[in-house]
């Protein structure tokens, strides 16, 4: 329930090369990298938003690893 300003999700492989990034915070990863399904591995996440916290632009981010499974 906050109010977006900025929004940026990022999706890396274990060598650390970006397979999806979005600005939309609809806007979800199917998985693929150029159009290709990637390996049953660990991929690293991290999203960086800017909502206002009382009436104050503040930036945030948060990183996480998603499984993907075959």
């Amino acid at each position: 329930d906050c109010i977006w300003q900025e929004y940026n999700l990022q999706i890396f492989n274990r060598w650390g090369e970006l397979l999806f990034e979005t600005n939309d915070p609809k806007k979800s990863w199917n998985g693929k990298y150029k159009n290709t399904r990637v390996a049953k591995d660990y991929y690293v996440w991290i999203a960086t938003y800017t909502a206002l916290e009382n009436t104050i632009p503040t930036v945030f981010m948060q990183k996480g690893i998603v499984y993907v499974l075959d």
